[in-house]
């Protein structure tokens, strides 16, 4: 060889000889002097229970010859991969990114990047940016109510209890737990079974799902009712409220649309009037003293100035006057 070689721009090496030739050394594949084109990155959740990996998947091409591999990284910016160095992923188009250390309420995003046999990368891909949630990725309602306020819950194949104008109740077909979603007018029925989109709230000292958004999955039984008798309904171990009950009391302040009936428990009507629940349906027939069994939800309501418990009687319950 005479004198040092050279290289060119397409990765190919020049150099002389002493015979005086020019000789030139280029491997095939990196006449390919383009990069591949920048990935496309797309994640299955942009809202990512904290307990759940990140699945991500991806594509580009190259003009002239191939995707040779494809590198991926997870950042807390469009331009950073603190949280997830570059990681081989070779020709594979997606990936379940699990074992990283995630902080609820931080956003995150995947990085891709392509090269091409030229060894040439492409611009880096930037996925959406998904928002982690301390919400568990449980589908019991009992968990969802667990959770701090505000956030974006959602459940899958809930049965509803009851309907009302302003509102409808889903809950556990064993009845473990139930709640109120806040969704006017759903046209819904008692049976129906649908999934549930919506913002967790604390409303008067009841846990609910505002701005509810449902989908019709089918329709089955209603879960049996539940009995309460006593204390029960203002448990501190087990919260019924949300649930389709049955409670029976002695009426202490009778009303032709609304009266209350003590169960022997807490609960306190406006003004301090009496102990008990207030059962919100047409009782008319039921006198003071007398002896009645409502079906409906339990629920807590603000009536005057102040939170009571109730039991609110839909089109599918009733009231009984027991004597």
């Amino acid at each position: 060889m005479a004198g040092s070689p050279a290289i060119g721009a397409d990765s190919s090496v020049v150099f002389g000889s002493y015979d005086g030739s020019v000789y030139c050394l280029r491997d095939v594949q990196s006449r390919d002097l383009t990069p591949p084109t920048t990935p496309i990155v797309n994640v299955t959740e942009t809202l990512l229970p904290l307990d759940e990996p990140i699945e991500a998947s991806w594509s580009a091409s190259d003009p002239d010859t191939m995707v040779a591999e494809y590198m991926y990284a997870v950042g807390t910016a469009p331009e950073e991969t603190d949280v997830l160095w570059w990681t081989s992923a070779g020709i594979e188009t997606s990936a379940v990114i699990d074992d990283l250390n995630l902080v609820s309420g931080q956003t995150y995003y995947v990085l891709v990047k392509a090269r091409n046999p030229s060894r040439r990368w492409s611009e880096i891909g930037v996925s959406e940016p998904i928002l982690i949630s301390s919400a568990a990725s449980s589908n019991l309602i009992g968990d969802i109510k667990g959770l701090a306020d505000n956030e974006e819950v959602t459940l899958e194949s809930k049965v509803v209890t009851a309907v009302f104008s302003d509102c409808f109740f889903i809950e556990e077909t064993n009845r473990a737990s139930g709640i109120r979603c806040v969704e006017a007018d759903s046209g819904l029925a008692a049976g129906d079974i649908v999934d549930i989109n919506g913002i967790l709230n604390t409303v008067n000292g009841e846990k609910v799902i505002s701005g509810a958004s449902h989908t019709y999955m089918g329709h089955t039984d209603v879960p049996s009712v539940l009995g309460l008798c006593g204390n029960a309904a203002f448990s501190n171990s087990f919260c019924p409220l949300g649930l389709l009950v049955k409670v029976w009391g002695k009426v202490i302040t009778p009303g032709a649309t609304c009266c209350t009936i003590n169960t022997g428990a807490g609960g306190i009507r406006p003004a301090g009037e009496a102990v008990g629940i207030e059962v919100w349906a047409d009782v008319a027939d039921a006198g003071e003293n007398a002896t009645i069994a409502a079906t409906g939800i339990i629920c807590r309501e603000v009536v005057g100035d102040q939170v009571v418990t109730v039991v609110r009687v839909p089109e599918t319950g009733e009231v009984v006057v027991v004597d």
